[in-house]
């Protein structure tokens, strides 16, 4: 691909911003994997710039693609508005720059036993140095993932024409995520006359229907199941506990213990605490996300704690 420009550093960090906000996990209606688990409802998974809106290719200074991609692992660019020709106005990332290429991204919300549901939309690709011939039976790649159980997946685009866009709404890869934060990756099969004509993708979406919470063993221990020796245990020490004074510490701390591994849970709680709140504000980013990233609040909370985890924060 000829003539790329390397956008600025503020450029690239406005397209991040509006990138970031597709991080908001909220519950998806009319799922196909609602019966995945019954009764639990989808979530949406933040795709780091999934719909390739940075970088901002400025079609108003004359630009039609720009390079690198961002929040994408693997040589690649995207194309502008126009030259995309999306139904929905979006920039679309070509899987063949400077020959036939790949490009990933890390579902880092998910965690591991979740079924995630892929989707995205492809075209094949609208660059004018295409030949007729790598065109008219549609362009070819596959999708796979890296930490998921499902087999590689063949895609062809519709067929197109020199200069065209035929846009195909929704595919979707459908796998069972096999650790926490799998990577999926988009790969062109296309290796014809000129190398930088290779399909278009994008609005890239994920959500993922999590895995099923352990149930408690004690649940029907009076419901005339087996007997359980831990639920047996537990009944045993809340009578033991029951049997104490109230004002007895000693004979409580005998029964329950004395509470330490919840004491040092505390003082680990209010270490990270002291940590992030003694950040300076006028710290330099660099040094500042330094300080922010180890803190160890990502490895303590998960997606049900807040929003967006520290763990998924794009810079961490």
């Amino acid at each position: 691909m000829k003539n790329r420009e390397i956008r600025s550093p503020l450029a690239v960090l406005t397209g991040i911003a509006l990138a970031f906000s597709a991080f908001v996990a909220q519950p998806v209606s009319g799922s196909a994997n609602a019966n995945a688990n019954a009764g639990v409802e989808p979530l949406r998974v933040g795709v780091l710039n999934g719909d390739f809106a940075a970088p901002l290719v400025e079609e108003d200074k004359g630009q039609k693609w720009q390079s690198p991609l961002v929040g994408w692992t693997g040589e690649g660019g995207v194309y502008g508005r126009t030259l995309a020709a999306h139904p929905s106005g979006l920039q679309a990332a070509s899987l063949n720059w400077s020959g036939a290429g790949a490009i990933g991204t890390t579902l880092k919300a998910v965690r591991e036993g979740a079924k995630v549901t892929v989707r995205w939309d492809d075209s094949p690709s609208t660059y004018a140095s295409c030949t007729a011939a790598q065109l008219a039976g549609g362009q070819r790649y596959t999708v796979s993932v890296e930490g998921g159980d499902a087999a590689e997946k063949p895609v062809t685009t519709k067929p197109g024409q020199v200069g065209g866009a035929a846009w195909t709404r929704d595919r979707t890869f459908t796998f069972l995520a096999t650790r926490d934060a799998p990577r999926v990756v988009f790969t062109s099969q296309e290796k014809g006359a000129h190398v930088s004509c290779g399909p278009l993708m994008t609005d890239v979406r994920a959500e993922q229907v999590p895995k099923a919470a352990a149930t408690d063993p004690c649940a029907k221990q009076d419901e005339g199941a087996p007997p359980n020796p831990a639920c047996t245990d537990q009944a045993a020490n809340k009578d033991a506990i029951n049997q104490c004074p109230a004002s007895s510490r000693d004979c409580l701390q005998s029964v329950a213990g004395d509470g330490a591994e919840e004491k040092q849970g505390i003082s680990d709680q209010k270490t990270t605490q002291d940590k992030f709140s003694k950040t300076e504000r006028e710290t330099k980013p660099d040094a500042a996300r330094q300080e922010l990233c180890g803190t160890g609040i990502s490895g303590r909370l998960t997606p049900d704690d807040v929003v967006v985890p520290p763990g998924d924060w794009w810079f961490c």
